[in-house]
């Protein structure tokens, strides 16, 4: 982030990135002219107050009469001001001193602040925060989760963890919507991969205490992502029962989404395209009356699409799709976006009336993708 010579706009920067960050990393305007406005900045970011530091004056002194300058000019003096309980940090390639500060009782980020010259600035850097940064990392151990949810939003999500983190420390939490759904990022901080592992376990068991009918993966740091499909699938391969659909406004894709998972043809039997009423009636057994009183778009005509697919695979499971996915076609009663999705197994038929935002594309795949949600949660 760069900013301009602007004290309010600096503290304003240092105020904020305090907040939301552990450490934080200022270079730069800390020389002795009207525009090197840093150190003040920095200070009323973190709320603290500018004191002189009297044997950091004697170091600028000490530096002008080493290379023969002469006496110190008065306005150097602002480079021995800092603020209170700074650690101050050496510059031995310049006038301009840095320092460390700890923080305030609102804002706890340590804040460097260094030298912006090249010269200054790298020797620093080595001998000031790399250290640092290197014991601090040799204590302590980062390990990550990614959590995937689907079916509810993000400010949804929030709700209804309102008291996370759930008791624990050293635990952070990130938010990262997808298309459908949300992946929650669990990251922990710890001595030792025990005491990480057991917080994100502890996190992981909260978050389904609070969001069990919406995760449907948990994955450790650098597993690839795992699809919505294949864990339907795992779960029909281990019940040993199969499954078919019924398209109409998604054209295959619900099948395309189950056929991309490598071993499919395990749990699944096929699908029907039934596009246009005729398809529907000689291919689902959909009665034509039936779309007539009803319309095509409707519970009652998905329902039957779901049935008449179970029933013509002699599978145990089967999911029928209906709807408008724009961007014409939509009335009233019946938008762009609606989507019928009906869900046969042995326990009986659900349906499920769905409204999707965005063009034709998004509708499809999102219903695609509530269709399996929908069967996950009956399994």
């Amino acid at each position: 982030l760069t900013l301009p010579d602007e004290r309010a706009i600096i503290a304003a920067a240092v105020a904020e990135a305090a907040a939301r960050a552990g450490a934080v990393i200022v270079t730069g305007g800390l020389g002795p002219t009207p525009d090197d406005l840093t150190r003040f900045g920095v200070a009323d970011g973190l709320g603290l107050a500018l004191v002189h530091d009297e044997a950091a004056l004697e170091v600028i002194r000490e530096r002008f009469r080493k290379f023969g300058v002469g006496t110190m000019p008065e306005i150097n003096a602002v480079q021995a001001l800092f603020p209170v309980g700074a650690v101050i940090l050496d510059n031995p390639n310049g006038s301009a001193a840095g320092f460390r500060s700890d923080g305030s009782e609102a804002l706890r980020a340590t804040t460097f602040v260094l030298p912006g010259p090249p010269r200054e600035l790298v020797p620093m850097i080595t001998a000031h925060l790399i250290p640092w940064f290197a014991a601090r990392a040799a204590n302590t151990l980062i390990g990550t989760r990614r959590v995937r949810t689907i079916g509810i939003g993000e400010s949804a999500l929030a709700e209804k963890i309102a008291d996370w983190p759930f008791g624990l420390t050293d635990l952070d939490l990130g938010y990262y919507p997808q298309d459908p759904g949300v992946d929650l990022k669990l990251t922990a901080h710890g001595p030792t991969p025990e005491v990480v592992d057991a917080t994100l376990t502890a996190a992981i068991n909260g978050l389904f205490g609070h969001l069990s009918l919406y995760i449907y993966s948990v994955e450790e740091r650098g597993e690839a992502r795992t699809p919505l499909a294949q864990v339907v699938g795992g779960r029909l391969l281990a019940r040993g029962e199969r499954l078919a659909v019924g398209e109409s406004c998604t054209g295959g894709l619900l099948a395309a989404m189950i056929t991309a998972i490598p071993g499919s043809s395990n749990w699944f039997d096929g699908g029907v395209v039934a596009y246009d009423n005729r398809i529907k009636t000689e291919a689902l057994d959909v009665p034509a009356g039936l779309i007539e009183a009803h319309g095509a778009v409707s519970e009652e005509v998905v329902r039957a699409m779901a049935d008449g697919v179970r029933a013509r695979f002699g599978v145990d499971w089967a999911v029928g799709l209906t709807g408008i996915a724009g961007p014409t076609g939509g009335t009233v009663d019946k938008p762009v976006g609606l989507v019928w999705i009906a869900v046969a197994g042995p326990d009986g038929t659900t349906a499920h009336r769905t409204q999707h935002g965005g063009d034709r594309t998004r509708v499809q795949k999102r219903a695609a993708a509530t269709a399996l949600d929908l069967l996950r949660r009956r399994l």
